[in-house]
């Protein structure tokens, strides 16, 4: 029975706070992109974060590729004379 009063309490209680909350704050559809970003400064860092992080693997992904098809990389790996590059 105890149970059932407590689940009941904080059940009251949660919708208490998310009503608090939604009369604090204006809607989103009233906010302008620029206070979205002030009011959700880690939002904006973790994506920044995420983004870099693809930027960077693609860019070695990039490098990785492109320098084995370069003649003088060829050249200097494999040393093969007949496939000499001219400069």
């Amino acid at each position: 029975m105890d149970t059932d009063k407590s689940v009941v309490e904080s059940a009251t209680h949660l919708e208490n706070v998310a009503e608090g909350l939604k009369a604090n704050s204006p809607p989103e559809e009233q906010q302008s992109v620029w206070q979205e970003i002030k009011s959700n400064p880690r939002v904006i860092a973790y994506t920044l974060l995420a983004n870099s992080g693809s930027l960077a693997f693609g860019f070695d992904i990039l490098v990785t590729a492109t320098v084995p098809a370069l003649p003088a990389f060829s050249y200097d790996l494999f040393f093969t004379p007949k496939i000499r590059p001219s400069f």
